[in-house]
């Protein structure tokens, strides 16, 4: 793993590792690689973070949660489905002093101004803290220009990058018998592509 994914990993297992209080707090993440872009966006997104916060929830809860989520999953991905999926966040979060939501990989979201408007209305709802890391996209400079973040510099993005598509080029069964030219110009070009990567902090953790 490159070391851009391991600074999300690290902040996960920093807040996964806080000493317990009451209410509790919660913990929920997703990473969204490549794949992601094939899947309804919002509903993955949304739908991971209830099944992580169910799992920390106590059993009575889980019960009546579930039983409100199980009905929603029957419905067409429309606006409806997505305040079906907010409202049991809501409903969740009435469990815990704080709920912390990290997004890893922002940038392979294709509708941007969904998950934008998601993100500030969940902000918006009390207890919720939010961090993201993303490539620096345009939309995502515009929209969190006044947001505290951590850049990582370009240069260290592609060491970590290089690494990892080193790695993988070698020890995959696969892709090790590509020839060296090619694999050293697939390496340039997913280089190339990289054009940094920052973390945004929406909110205070």
């Amino acid at each position: 793993m490159c070391n851009v994914l391991m600074r999300s990993s690290t902040v996960i297992q920093h807040l996964l590792t806080q000493p317990s209080s009451s209410p509790p707090t919660a913990v929920a993440y997703v990473y969204c690689n490549e794949h992601f872009r094939h899947k309804e966006n919002l509903r993955s997104l949304l739908g991971s973070f209830i099944m992580q916060l169910l799992i920390q929830q106590s059993a009575p809860e889980i019960t009546a949660v579930q039983s409100l989520y199980a009905n929603c999953r029957e419905l067409t991905p429309t606006a409806d489905l997505l305040n079906s999926f907010i409202g049991i966040i809501e409903k969740i979060r009435t469990s815990f002093s704080k709920v912390y939501l990290v997004v890893d990989g922002l940038d392979e979201f294709t509708n941007r101004l969904e998950i934008l408007s998601l993100i500030n209305r969940l902000l918006n709802m009390n207890k919720f803290n939010i961090l993201v890391a993303s490539r620096p996209e345009h939309e995502f400079e515009k929209a969190f220009v006044n947001n505290h973040r951590l850049n990582i510099e370009e240069n260290l993005v592609s060491e970590d990058i290089s690494s990892y598509v080193t790695w993988q080029l070698e020890n995959d069964e696969k892709l090790s018998k590509i020839k060296p030219v090619l694999k050293d110009e697939i390496k340039a070009r997913l280089i190339s592509q990289s054009h940094g990567m920052y973390f945004i902090f929406p909110t205070y953790f």
